[in-house]
């Protein structure tokens, strides 16, 4: 049983008083204390002596309590430099008494002993020594229980920050627009920054909750104050270490006009008293700023389900007080503070190149050097110069999460692909003209991916020259030269394939399509001549293939390949309606014409239910293109294709890549594979792109600028219209939304002919947990931009 209100005791003091005489031999005058959960009350017995009653919620487990007592009961034998309350045995001899409430329900009452003193809340700002003490204190008390262990230490409490991230999925309970973009906007760089870190960082049995009102301070001699005690040990746990110091932190700081300074002295205490690692400072601050945004999330949850109990909100405004100003706060700035505060060196800083560019220089620079019409993203374009997983990052260590890179496929600088990468460069590179077992052995296992007779790989260095030998392979096999392509279609960077890419010819510099390129309208369900995904759309859709297959064959010219990828990326993340390739496969090689997909952005096991797309439509091409996911951002593509095929290419003319197919590459590409089956990454790519639809088609519920939400697996596309009836693309807000999330630490881009597709295709280590932070600045972002219109419109 959870804890709930339900599960809430609620003895009155006159029943509560005759069960302590009756189990205990003790009276006195009984007073309500606040509690979350449980019932607690103090018992005065005169003569200076007191007690703790505290009943339980009917979901705390006995194992669980009997945990806290023998905590509690160790401190107060050996923690000097604090108090801790003793657990009272009852007249039986027990530690934990069983009484009966409200029709027979069974509750585990406790008694201990009373601890004198003020809270924390009640006498702040403390000087710098009074700061020095609390910080020691606690490092004293985390040296007590170093080596504690018990068999209900592994909790599972949403006030453990090492699961702190389930708050994300929480965050949109939160009514105010800007106070909610301050939690997420934490929680986006702690899950790119310091997620990764913890698992370095000590493990012991923690209190988990020396908040304000937990900790009780007494005067001391020279006019500070000394720690006095520590109550409620109703959260404790095993966690990382360093959140006993970062709780503790979350709490003094409230109300100072100087944060930092007041971490620097509880830091330097606790460091005397048990010397914190490089990690621990590391994440100290974003685990302070990360205990605040738990602290209001729960508030905020607390608003909604228990609104009568004032003890669950306690803190909510001042933690929101203080979030605002840590915001302001640059989390390398605080480390360098808390290093000195403990008589440490700052970080060392990093930079990269041969110089220390400033954004302007490096941006000017590069105009000047590097050809214009290679773009570069956002108004104001970013400096990257790292990678982790799904997350990118500034020089100065700015998270920003990738929604949109399909090359790093695996991840950014997975651990796995970088090791086989740098042992086989040790060892040997060359081109393919000598035998190597990695060559055979990769066509082996990527020829497994896909069904018969696609059996014969050529290996070279980028999709593009790919797609540019699928067109050698299907011009020498058929003896014939013309294509059909799709409208807005694109395949590539080289002349002929811009000459066969109406995105690129067709549109800004582009000369048209050439004479022997025959466009055909795009299969798009949503915004094409045919509405909807069925059967009856994509057979339409295909009547258009046909009908070129039939004209080109009549004119004495039929058709070399039809290429066309399975599903449309730069056409506006189209998926193809429903058996849309299965019958213009058909016309095409009616007509003797091979049929050629194009995955190079779309493969890999990218749509979740297949290792490549073209399978969602129930087909085998003759030819198959695959370039960015193979070689996880490593220089590399291939050609798979039939022996019949392979058999006509060789006719004479040899074939050869300097670079493509060699051993490095290679073992970047069984890396990769690897990587994929063993993460078992297809799944989570279906997986968390269902989450993502689902999420996308609920935020359609309360946006109308999303007029349709599509993809397969972890390829999608979200299109944003002006009006969902008329369908007319949103192309300037697609833009300041991007442009908004930039800003926040979420890269998207657009896509499709009118720029309102955004497009997302992140790392497959992407999970639903990235997926909720994408999905929260979508609709905070939109619901921004209305709010913004409507104060124009006011204004």
């Amino acid at each position: 049983m959870e804890l709930s209100v339900e599960g809430r005791p609620t003895f009155s003091t006159t029943v509560v008083r005759g069960l302590i005489r009756d189990l205990y031999g003790i009276d006195g005058t009984l007073e309500p204390l606040p509690a979350e959960w449980d019932q607690n009350f103090r018992l005065d017995c005169g003569d200076a002596e007191a007690f703790v009653v505290k009943i339980a919620n009917q979901g705390r487990r006995t194992e669980v309590l009997e945990f806290q007592n023998a905590a509690m009961n160790r401190l107060s034998e050996i923690w000097v430099s604090g108090k801790s309350p003793r657990v009272l045995s009852s007249l039986a001899g027990e530690k934990i008494a069983i009484v009966s409430g409200r029709n027979g329900a069974l509750f585990r009452m406790r008694v201990l002993t009373y601890l004198p003193g003020k809270p924390l809340a009640t006498v702040r700002p403390l000087c710098e020594r009074s700061l020095d003490r609390l910080g020691y204190a606690l490092g004293d008390l985390d040296r007590c229980l170093a080596d504690f262990r018990h068999e209900a230490m592994d909790r599972e409490l949403p006030w453990d920050l090492r699961r702190a991230e389930w708050i994300i999925a929480y965050t949109r309970r939160m009514p105010n627009l800007q106070k909610r973009g301050i939690v997420e906007g934490v929680l986006l760089q702690y899950r790119g920054r310091i997620t990764p870190v913890l698992a370095n960082l000590p493990t012991s049995v923690i209190h988990n909750d020396a908040n304000d009102e937990n900790i009780l301070l007494a005067p001391d001699a020279e006019g500070g104050w000394r720690v006095a005690g520590l109550l409620d040990f109703g959260d404790m746990l095993r966690s990382h270490t360093v959140n006993e110091l970062a709780i503790a932190c979350a709490y003094a700081v409230l109300g100072s006009a100087d944060p930092l300074k007041v971490m620097e002295g509880i830091t330097a205490g606790y460091h005397r008293a048990r010397p914190l690692t490089g990690d621990e400072l590391f994440v100290l601050f974003p685990l302070t700023c990360m205990r605040l945004c738990v602290s209001v999330t729960m508030s905020a949850i607390a608003a909604e389900e228990d609104p009568d109990n004032e003890y669950r909100q306690i803190s909510d405004r001042p933690a929101w007080d203080m979030l605002e100003q840590l915001e302001r706060i640059d989390w390398r700035d605080a480390e360098n503070r808390l290093r000195i505060a403990c008589g440490l060196e700052k970080r060392p800083s990093t930079h990269f190149g041969k110089r220390r560019w400033k954004h302007g220089e490096l941006l000017e620079e590069r105009r000047m050097r590097i050809g214009p019409s290679l773009s570069l993203s956002y108004e104001t374009p970013l400096e990257i110069v790292r990678g982790r997983g799904q997350f990118l990052f500034e020089p100065g260590g700015k998270a920003y999460l990738d929604c949109v890179n399909n090359v790093c496929h695996v991840g950014h600088c997975h651990a796995k692909v970088l090791a086989a990468l740098s042992e086989q460069a040790a060892i040997l590179n060359t081109n393919t003209r000598y035998l190597h077992p990695y060559l055979v052995e990769y066509a082996e296992r990527l020829t497994a991916t896909m069904p018969d007779p696609l059996k014969v790989c050529y290996f070279v260095n980028s999709g593009s020259e790919a797609n540019e030998l699928a067109v050698r392979l299907a011009r020498t096999h058929t003896d014939r030269h013309d294509a059909i392509v799709l409208e807005d279609g694109y395949h590539g960077s080289t002349s002929m394939l811009v000459d066969l890419s109406p995105y690129k010819c067709e549109g800004p510099g582009g000369r048209g399509l050439p004479d022997w390129a025959h466009e055909v309208v795009k299969p798009d369900p949503y915004r094409g001549p045919y509405r909807g995904t069925g059967e009856g759309v994509g057979r339409a859709y295909a009547e258009h293939v046909r009908k070129v297959c039939e004209r080109l064959d009549a004119e004495g010219h039929p058709p070399a390949f039809f290429i066309c990828e399975p599903i449309l990326g730069c056409g506006g993340q189209i998926v193809l309606p429903e058996g849309y390739l299965r019958r213009a496969f058909a016309h095409v090689r009616s007509v003797g014409g091979l049929c050629v997909v194009d995955e190079v952005q779309v493969g890999m096991g990218r749509v979740g239910s297949h290792w490549w797309a073209f399978e969602t439509q129930g087909v085998v091409p003759d030819i198959v293109t695959i370039g960015k996911p193979i070689g996880n951002g490593h220089p590399l593509g291939a050609v798979v294709t039939t022996t019949e095929i392979a058999r006509s290419f060789d006719n004479g003319m040899e074939f050869f890549s300097t670079f493509g197919g060699n051993p490095v590459s290679i073992a970047v590409g069984l890396a990769v594979l690897d990587v994929i089956e063993e993460e078992r990454l297809r799944d989570r790519a279906a997986r968390v792109g269902s989450y993502l639809t689902e999420g996308f088609l609920a935020l359609s519920a309360q946006h109308p600028e999303i007029g349709d939400v599509r993809g397969l697996g972890m390829f999608m596309g979200v299109e944003l219209v002006l009006d969902r009836d008329k369908r007319a693309p949103a192309t300037k807000l697609t833009s300041l939304l991007i442009e908004r999330l930039k800003t926040w630490g979420i890269l998207l881009s657009a896509e499709g002919p009118h720029h309102n597709v955004l497009k997302i295709k992140p790392p497959l280590q992407f999970l639903e947990t990235d997926a909720d932070l994408l999905l929260n600045a979508v609709d905070r972002a939109l619901s921004e931009i209305r709010e913004d219109r409507r104060s124009g419109e006011a204004g």
